[in-house]
């Protein structure tokens, strides 16, 4: 039978080692491209929880501020701002509760620069 074939045995079983050589290596670079691909996709989605994740960050950090606009500059604004904070929310207000108050931006003649008030925390906001 082995005549029929066209080889003797030991041709035979050399065709089959190739044979299952190639199918070995054949699978094993289709499960490494799989992977690879499984990883590349892994990684652009840490990378997009990584971004969202800084984004809320910052939201949280950001939603004690209270910006006011168009209060003429001068040397006393932190005065001003305390006044009208503690109008607003009918004394309720301290020194304490105002971590910072900043002009934004350059200055400029003929302008207003918005102020950015920092406060301790989100309760002292929603008291106004």
């Amino acid at each position: 039978m082995l005549n029929k074939l066209g080889g003797s045995e030991s041709d035979l079983n050399d065709k089959m080692q190739s044979l299952k050589h190639d199918v070995k290596s054949t699978f094993a670079s289709v499960v490494s491209q799989e992977v690879k691909k499984n990883v590349d996709v892994l990684n652009a989605e840490v990378k997009n929880v990584h971004k969202t994740l800084i984004e809320a960050s910052d939201v949280k950090d950001r939603e004690t501020n209270i910006m006011l606009f168009r209060l003429p500059e001068g040397v006393n604004d932190k005065e001003r701002v305390f006044k009208i904070l503690n109008h607003l929310t009918d004394d309720a207000m301290s020194d304490k509760n105002v971590l910072k108050i900043v002009r934004l931006g350059k200055k400029t003649d003929g302008t207003s620069r918005p102020l950015l008030i920092m406060l301790d925390n989100i309760a002292v906001k929603s008291s106004g």
